[in-house]
């Protein structure tokens, strides 16, 4: 069975389909009014069919192509993270008393020393030798409960650790933070313009007007601070957005903010993390009928730069965490199911100055949300459910038509407004599901009346960070053999590209250990045979980076494929991988 959605706007009437996350423009009269539907896999050909035959072929091999996903449950497949995240909070100060903080409402909070460079190296080797050791690349986010740049040593003893750390395990490591900027000063603008390392954020919420709940300490608004020391800023920052009832005008801040910004690379609007119905910023003060016009204004002013070619527009919302931005690159990503919530407790944890690991950084010092600690490991009873958070594990969710492009929300959000992590804020909810129906609308109107367009944005990735497979081979394959090398003196001794290592440097280090390393071509299958394991393939098929890949053994035609961005083993025909991946493998002959 397929659950289908009718929708309509922008003058078109659209199918969407949940299991596929795919979508047609219904040109003719059909019997299916707008709406939820669940359908029959015969049901849904027929009426695609009957729409066009070109669309009837193309789902026709997406739903063939689909079905193993489709019959798998979604909430035990295992999941693999690129990037593992780490929290941790240095600074439980702040020189601003911004209404919406959450650490406002709790002195005993802001009473707790933050965490020292001592146990910040502790966690980062915790973090990358054993909790996310898989992961292709690592984040340090040092965002919390007060202003970073009030301990801008540790800052920059911190960037120092993750630079060696990096070295050491031939992985990027960034370090992230969100700052108010009203405290840089020349020191912290020198050293900040020029790192590599960290990605920097400004906390703002609009012009002057919309900025009102950021306030200095004598309850000055802090806009025109802000403002000042975000443009002193002379290298690429995000800005965090955070809409309550003063600034529903997103349209209006996200305009306003990306032409007075131009350095700014992304731009996230987040919604005030706020369920007091008695407080002047709760969420629930927000009219959600009017957001959602603005919402739509937005689409608009997205549509007309889009027209013009401007599409730096566009990808300054989809680069952040913005939500609509978010959804709306979803819906480029046919195909692309979204099940998982947040990361915390899974591909994110944070830890305090006792060393404490928490699943997040919004739940230090809540003893629910607690799983470890740095000297004894994670607790996997604990962490267990936080491991049980995805869309497949709640009724609300699991029936929602929008469930994998939503993928949920955040677990701190559900604790607070229903006191458990499962189940979701319903108002929340009833947002959401008007901002998914208008990115789904938005992005089909691109592809019907601007192709070109289109695929320009389909194709745009928020993280170009490619990653170079080139030093962990060499390590693994050394490794393998007995030989013990850091990547550090790798890093040091092998000649790279900003494309990787090229295939004779790779081959010509390592003959430096064993001298009957070669090239072997493979011209038949027999010769796979007849080769040493684990040995090295060169992936002559990739066009952008010199990249490989590690064969474990081959049986029966069938190679054991490791690859380096999650470690894991899988089974490829020798054939196919010969013909679609790599004909180049290196490694010795048996004698």
């Amino acid at each position: 069975m397929f659950t289908i959605n009718i929708l309509e706007g922008f003058g078109k009437k659209i199918l969407f389909i949940k299991e596929l996350n795919n979508s047609i423009l219904i040109n003719k009269k059909m019997s299916l009014e707008e709406g939820v539907h669940f359908i029959s896999e015969e049901k849904l050909l027929e009426i695609i069919k009957s729409q066009s035959e070109e669309e009837y072929s193309k789902f026709k091999n997406i739903i063939l192509k689909s079905q193993k996903v489709l019959s798998q449950d979604i909430s035990t497949l295992k999941k693999n993270y690129p990037v593992y995240t780490l929290c941790m909070h240095p600074s439980r100060t702040c020189n601003l008393v911004c209404k919406y903080c959450f650490a406002n409402d709790s002195k005993e909070y802001l009473s707790k020393k933050g965490i020292d460079i001592k146990m910040a190296k502790k966690a980062i080797d915790f973090l990358v030798d054993n909790y996310g050791n898989n992961a292709n690349k690592y984040q340090i986010d040092i965002a919390g409960s007060g202003e970073p740049l009030l301990k801008f040593d540790f800052i920059k003893q911190l960037d120092e650790y993750c630079l060696a750390k990096s070295s050491e395990v031939g992985k990027e490591i960034k370090i992230m933070f969100p700052t108010n900027a009203t405290l840089l000063n020349e020191e912290m603008l020198e050293y900040l313009n020029k790192s590599s390392t960290i990605l920097l954020g400004i906390s703002l919420d609009g012009n002057e007007e919309q900025s009102a709940n950021r306030l200095l300490k004598n309850g000055e608004n802090a806009y025109k601070n802000i403002a000042q020391g975000a443009k002193l800023i002379d290298r690429p920052f995000g800005i965090a957005v955070t809409i309550t009832h003063i600034n529903e005008a997103v349209d209006e801040v996200y305009d306003y903010l990306y032409k007075e910004f131009p350095k700014a690379d992304s731009i996230s609007m987040q919604f005030v993390r706020n369920y007091d119905l008695l407080s002047d910023i709760s969420f629930y003060k927000i009219n959600i009928d009017n957001l959602v016009l603005h919402y739509k204004k937005l689409v608009d002013n997205l549509l007309v730069h889009i027209n013009e070619k401007d599409y730096n527009y566009v990808y300054t919302l989809l680069r952040g965490s913005d939500t609509f931005g978010k959804y709306i690159f979803r819906c480029l990503k046919k195909g692309l199911l979204c099940t998982e919530r947040c990361g915390a407790g899974k591909s994110a944890i944070s830890v305090d100055d006792n060393g404490d690991i928490y699943s997040c950084s919004v739940a230090n010092g809540d003893e629910y949300f607690k799983i470890g600690n740095l000297d004894e490991g994670i607790d996997l009873k604990k962490q267990e459910k936080f491991r049980k958070t995805n869309v497949t594990c709640n009724e609300s969710c699991k029936k929602c038509w929008a469930a994998y492009i939503c993928s949920g929300e955040c677990l701190v959000k559900s604790y607070l407004t229903n006191n458990n992590i499962y189940e979701p804020n319903k108002k929340i909810c009833e947002l959401k599901l008007q901002l998914i129906k208008l990115s789904i609308l938005f992005v089909e109107k691109l592809k019907n009346e601007n192709p070109e367009s289109y695929k320009i944005l389909r194709d745009f990735k928020v993280d170009n960070t490619k990653f170079d497979t080139s030093l962990w081979t060499i390590n693994y394959f050394l490794k393998s053999r007995n030989i013990q090398i850091s990547y550090k003196n790798l890093m040091e001794k092998v000649e790279r590209t900003k494309y990787g290592i090229r295939p004779d440097k790779l081959k010509e280090f390592i003959k430096q250990y064993d001298n009957d390393f070669k090239f072997i071509e493979i011209t038949n299958l027999n010769i796979y045979s007849n080769i040493n394991y684990p040995a090295i393939a060169y992936i002559n098929r990739f066009k952008y980076a010199y990249q490989y890949l590690i064969i474990e053994g081959f049986e029966n035609n069938v190679l054991k494929i490791r690859d380096a961005r999650n470690n894991d083993i899988v089974e490829v025909q020798a054939s196919e991988f010969e013909n679609e991946i790599s004909n180049i493998i290196m490694s010795t002959t048996k004698k």
